[in-house]
């Protein structure tokens, strides 16, 4: 028995139909699957790439976060400063002027008229003593703004003890003292600027001889008072 052969397929005439062979089926699936490998490797690589500007989006924008924190807090800082400062010239830009009694040498000084004066005749170790501080003063204070009296010992042996304060190394106790000459009402002195005391780390006094006693003048806190307090020395008259 014979097996009949089936004729090739022909096109049908006007139809859009031609045959494809297993090979060109292959080779179609071949392109399609390297296609959608491509594809996926853009996806993974877009995928990324989002990731990482992303992040680094988020980094600019918590460092720009923290710049403007930090630039805000510097700038709060500075007005503070600045308006510190010129509450401190407003208080100090009026003055009144204070007379010792005559058993006190009749000294004059002119204080800022906003300031509290508190004044402390013959004790002990003074002929008078006196502290001075914006608005009130709390007596149990540790530093003050200006203190100035009238010390009953000589100048050389009064200041003695703040000669030798001098000569002390620096340590993590002590911060040291230096000393100048200085000239107070027309009188030579001398001047100290440091570590005053145990509580006083950044003072400045100023010594100058008034007969057998010494003339004191002092601020507790160079970086709050400094410039007043060049200004109230200024103004001291005394009677030598």
């Amino acid at each position: 028995m014979t097996t009949p052969i089936e004729p090739p397929l022909t096109p049908i005439p006007g139809s859009n139909f031609s045959p494809t062979s297993p090979k060109s089926t292959a080779k179609k699936n071949k392109t399609l699957l390297i296609a959608l490998v491509i594809v996926g490797i853009i996806a993974v690589v877009f995928f990324i790439t989002t990731i990482i500007f992303s992040m680094q989006s988020s980094n600019k924008s918590q460092q720009l976060t923290t710049a403007t924190q930090d630039g805000a807090k510097a700038g709060a800082e500075a007005q503070k400063a600045a308006d510190d400062k010129k509450f401190e010239e407003a208080q100090s830009s009026d003055t009144r002027t204070y007379t010792a009694p005559a058993y006190a040498g009749s000294f004059s000084i002119k204080l800022p008229k906003l300031w509290s004066l508190s004044i402390t005749p013959n004790e002990s170790t003074t002929t008078i003593s006196a502290i001075a501080n914006p608005e009130n003063i709390d007596t149990k204070a540790e530093r003050y703004a200006l203190r100035f009296s009238l010390i009953n010992q000589t100048y050389t042996n009064y200041k003695t003890k703040l000669d030798q304060q001098t000569k002390q190394k620096v340590s993590p106790s002590f911060k040291g003292l230096t000393s100048s000459k200085a000239t107070l009402s027309g009188i030579e002195g001398t001047k100290y600027v440091g570590q005053i005391s145990t509580k006083i780390t950044n003072g400045t006094v100023i010594l100058v001889p008034i007969r057998d006693k010494t003339y004191s003048i002092e601020t507790d806190d160079n970086a709050v008072f400094s410039e007043v307090f060049n200004t109230i020395i200024a103004s001291v008259v005394l009677n030598p």
